[in-house]
């Protein structure tokens, strides 16, 4: 950012820095000669303490809003509405758009991703059902700052850049099976990367003559009458080649591209010949490639009869969803349509127009290959496999990726059941058989080796019968011996008094820690689950340190609020997994671990899912395009990997961010530990 800027002309100026400098807390002023002698250094003296606002307080309804997004978020079964808009308009400062946008949206719980430009906005997302009305209200009622009663009013308030602008709203999905995890706001040079020259886009508007647009249910009447033979439009699939390979509208004409910005060489080379005053109809997912194609018809070519379908394929599904209850209306699409989410495709109609490029058996189940180091071109990553083939090939799209595959694999050792295995005995033996996520290594020797004095043992193991027995499916959440040792251990040696426990479970790991304490000591564990929390405390009350323990029944985004006063030497986080960057910046934020004190973070490698989430993102991100398209494809492709793995492959992100922000944090110190599904001590500094 600043490579070329005049040392004089930075120091008279006002400026914002885009991107945060990496400096040394303090300099040593006798070095300050050679620091500033070296090659473009610039010395920066701020002319006052620099101090970000305090935001006001949210007013109440958005209060409510909150609230109810972060009860939603603690249910993976919770419902999120997905919807998609864009908008054409200038924006001169995207940044502050950006700004508005995470502020104005952050209550209602959205998630997704947003791009910014000079030209526009591009959105897609998706938000608890139950905020959806508020939401859809606040964005379709006009910018009047006269209406704004209180500054929080207007600080969170909707960008007027979006306000009544049309929501497109696609199907409702769970947590589990969103694809988004987190708001990512982007500012992006365009908000769809088009490829035209500079020459062209400035005899361009995008809100100009861009074609009429068409509802669904006029477009659905439009395909009949040509059906009929009573009209002979010209309909153009305006997707890329791996979407309408899967599915189309009957007697659309797709044009195969690669990428967006091969569209305009298509147009002029296949319409060259066509009837200016011919009908021409156009479509695509969303509806935001149209407007750029109708304007460039129109503009650029000529076409004076040109229409779009409104909403795109997603707007005709809602259509068919809504006003087909009875099966009047057949699905003119015909397959599936490519959607850039986990479900990758959303079939409309039971036509299957594609083979698998294996075996030629019909099948439109698009994948990209199962091994990351694959070398195919980027604009051929998604390939049609039948689930037969994929299983002999292990997902892979050669043989010879599958043998690479193989070889890349850790040599991961199957726990199995004995006939002699009672039920609780087998689900014992998978938590025992958990030593690390990246390595089998056998536990029993270890474990032989290792005594901490003062463990409860046979109360301890009353504990782990009892999970193995009624929580049998979450059994292998439990800490386990080894870890239990080593929570004593760490508590131990840190002189640890005060220990805030977040995700209780069953317990195992609050007795190991409460046992570590001195009489003095006390351990505040958190539990959402209710009838989790009092189990635990039946096995309390069986303790010697009983008294020193304090169960709450809350998330531990509401437990860390409510103890933002109360500050520890010890914090074990255990809760909700995709949440752990929002727990580790309030506790050290608000000061709730002490300078000096520990955060232990649990499940961080989650069964070696994180480690391959990486290693995958590692191999994409070699994959260098400024297309707009090309990204969209990408993120459908990390999409697709995760669909197998569903929750994990989210986990796995989310855990492989927060340990990378956790690494690179200078606030602390930390080291990943790979025992049982890795645990990352960190030791706060400052």
């Amino acid at each position: 950012e600043l490579r070329d800027v005049d040392t004089n002309a930075l120091i008279s100026s006002d400026f914002e820095l885009s991107s945060a400098l990496q400096i040394p807390d303090v300099i040593d002023t006798s070095d300050l000669d050679n620091l500033l002698a070296a090659p473009r250094s610039i010395l920066l003296v701020p002319r006052e303490e620099l101090k970000a606002p305090v935001p006001p307080q949210l007013p109440e309804t958005l209060q409510n809003i909150e609230k109810i997004s972060r009860q939603a978020e603690h249910s993976l079964q919770s419902k999120l509405q997905v919807i998609s808009f864009y908008r054409f308009v200038d924006i001169k400062y995207p940044e502050t758009t950006m700004r508005q946008l995470r502020i104005s949206w952050t209550p209602y719980g959205v998630r997704g991703r947003i791009y910014v430009a000079t030209e526009g906005i591009n959105a897609q997302f998706a938000l608890p059902v139950e905020n959806v009305d508020a939401f859809c209200a606040a964005i379709s009622s006009p910018f009047d700052e006269s209406s704004f009663e209180t500054d929080a009013d207007k600080y969170y308030a909707m960008p007027k850049e979006i306000r009544g602008v049309f929501l497109n709203k696609d199907t409702q999905v769970t947590y589990e099976d969103s694809a988004f995890v987190d708001l990512r706001i982007k500012a992006r040079d365009k908000v769809l990367q088009d490829g035209l020259d500079d020459s062209v886009i400035e005899m361009l508007d995008w809100n100009g003559p861009n074609g009429n647009e068409m509802d669904a249910s006029d477009w659905h009447k439009e395909l009949i009458k040509k059906r009929n033979g009573e009209s002979n439009p010209v309909v153009l699939d305006c997707r890329n080649r791996y979407e309408s390979e899967v599915g189309l509208f009957e007697g659309a004409v797709a044009l195969n591209t690669d990428t967006f910005r091969d569209t305009w060489s298509w147009l002029e080379d296949e319409l060259k010949d066509t009837d200016k005053d011919a009908p021409i109809m156009t479509y695509c997912t969303g509806g935001i490639r149209c407007v750029k194609v109708g304007a460039y018809l129109e503009q650029k070519m000529g076409f004076r009869n040109v229409h779009r379908l409104a909403g795109g394929i997603v707007s005709y599904s809602r259509m068919l969803r809504e006003s087909n209850a009875d099966g009047e209306n057949e699905s003119l699409f015909k397959g599936v349509n490519f959607v850039f989410d986990l479900r990758i495709g959303e079939r409309l109609s039971g036509d299957i127009l594609t083979r698998c490029d294996s075996c030629g058996t019909p099948c439109d189940l698009q994948t990209d290959c199962a091994n990351p180091r694959c070398t195919r071109p980027f604009n051929k990553r998604l390939f049609i496999q039948c689930a037969e083939c994929a299983s002999k090939a292990l997902g892979c799209c050669t043989d010879a990726c599958r043998q690479e595959l193989i070889e890349s694999k850790h040599d991961h050792s199957p726990v199995t059941k004995t006939s002699s295995d009672s039920e609780s005995e087998s689900v014992a033996r998978l938590v025992d058989n958990q030593w690390t996520a990246t390595e089998p290594h056998a536990r029993e020797y270890p474990e032989e080796m290792s005594f901490q004095s003062g463990l409860e043992v046979e109360l301890l193991q009353k504990v782990m019968e009892y999970t193995c027995n009624h929580l049998a499916s979450r059994a292998h959440m439990i800490s386990g011996e080894l870890q239990g040792q080593l929570l004593h251990a760490l508590c131990k040696m840190s002189n640890s008094q005060n220990v805030l426990e977040l995700g209780t479970f069953s317990g195992y790991s609050a007795l190991c820690i409460a046992s570590a304490l001195p009489s003095n000591g006390r351990l505040i564990t958190v539990e959402l689950d209710e009838e989790l929390a009092k189990a635990a405390q039946s096995f309390f009350h069986e303790s010697a340190h009983k008294s020193k323990i304090q169960v709450i029944n809350s998330s531990a985004s509401d437990a860390l609020r409510e103890l933002v006063d109360q500050q520890f030497d010890l914090v074990f986080l255990d809760a909700n997994k995709q949440c752990y960057r929002e727990y580790y910046e309030t506790i050290l934020n608000d000061s709730i671990v002490r300078i000096g004190g520990w955060i232990l973070a649990d499940n961080v490698l989650f069964r070696g899912e994180v480690e391959r989430y990486s290693a995958q993102e590692n191999a994409l991100s070699k994959l260098h395009t400024n297309s707009n398209e090309s990204a969209n494809l990408r993120e459908s492709i990390r999409s697709q990997r995760s669909r197998s793995m569903k929750y994990a492959g989210k986990l796995a992100r989310s855990l492989h961010e927060f340990n990378a922000f956790v690494r690179d944090d200078p606030r602390t110190e930390q080291v990943l530990l790979p025992i049982r599904d890795g645990i990352t001590i960190i030791r706060r500094l400052s």
